[in-house]
């Protein structure tokens, strides 16, 4: 491809005129961009003609010689990102800085600090949705100012990100960034176990620790990354099943008793055990507000299944009864 035409592409694109091959192209790179950034150092003008050098060398490598004829079908989607990225600098020239990573973070008077203790939902400034897990903990700035949106999270959220392709959405999880454009996506941020999932239910996300890219998400894609080593691990999943817990009602559609309880203990971090195993094979359909008290959900649930229930701890619980059969 040549620098023409990748000029070409850029144009198009700023104008809303791209296609949509030339706007996966682009936002390809939009969503690496920031890993870009930090890699080229921080307080220094970046030396275009060297950049462009760079890059070419790069896809060069990934041409075997006695395939240059065909060396322009060969590139990667990924390099030709690259290579976009490196017009967009010639025409803005643009300066990058390495930025504080969220750990040194320090919030000013400008950024708010809400810590949930039951689930909410709540609206960022530009527009964007998050509900909050019960124990989450959300930084975040009364306005989005600069060329990104960044935030930072404790806990487990649900976004919904508005589209801007002109400003990325970051959301911080200790040294993990989860890089978007525009997006829905649920982050599980456990600290405590040095474990961030991440989960995509629309668009695409990138995850990366440092400059460092672990992965890119398209829907019903789930990384699992750990931050004390960043091993990372991706993984197909059920993306609405991840995101159940954002629903203001629990609902239980021909589900085991055991899924049931599972999905009890997850909302109210408890321990809910069976006396006998046969309940656990008991399936039943019903609904009951998240915002019960576990004591009458779990008196609900018995009652369907010929069951009793005992508290043995503040956060213990056990089942008993004969089974369903």
């Amino acid at each position: 491809m040549e620098r023409d035409q990748l000029k070409s592409i850029i144009e198009r694109y700023t104008e809303g005129k791209a296609t949509p091959e030339e706007n996966d192209l682009v936002e390809d790179w939009l969503l690496l961009h920031e890993m870009s950034a930090n890699r080229l150092g921080s307080n220094k003008a970046v030396s275009e003609e060297n950049l462009v050098q760079e890059i070419y060398e790069a896809i060069s490598k990934q041409v075997k010689p006695k395939e240059a004829n065909v060396r322009e079908l060969r590139i990667s989607k990924l390099l030709q990102a690259m290579a976009v990225a490196a017009v967009l600098l010639i025409f803005i020239g643009l300066l990058w800085q390495r930025e504080t990573i969220s750990g040194l973070f320090s919030p000013g008077p400008d950024m708010l600090i809400y810590h949930a203790n039951k689930s909410m939902t709540m609206h960022l400034a530009d527009g964007s949705k998050v509900i909050l897990e019960k124990g989450a903990e959300l930084r975040y700035p009364r306005k989005f100012n600069g060329s990104k949106r960044e935030i930072f999270l404790e806990g487990q959220a649900y976004f919904d990100v508005v589209h801007d392709k002109k400003l990325p959405f970051i959301v911080h999880t200790g040294t993990i960034l989860t890089h978007v454009l525009g997006t829905a996506f649920n982050i599980d941020a456990n600290m405590e176990q040095h474990l961030v999932t991440v989960t995509v239910t629309r668009g695409k996300v990138s995850v990366s620790s440092g400059d460092e890219v672990l992965e890119v998400l398209t829907p019903n894609q789930q990384a699992l990354v750990h931050t004390d080593n960043d091993q990372h691990l991706k993984t197909s999943v059920s993306s609405s099943a991840v995101i159940a817990w954002t629903n203001t009602k629990l609902k239980f559609d021909d589900l085991t008793f055991a899924a049931a309880v599972k999905q009890l203990e997850q909302h109210f971090n408890v321990k809910i055990a069976f006396e006998n195993k046969a309940l656990e094979t008991c399936r039943f359909t019903g609904t009951v507000e998240q915002d019960e008290r576990l004591e009458d959900i779990l008196g609900v649930l018995c009652a369907f299944n010929h069951s009793t229930f005992r508290k043995l701890t503040d956060d213990t619980f056990l089942i008993s009864g004969k089974g369903c059969n």
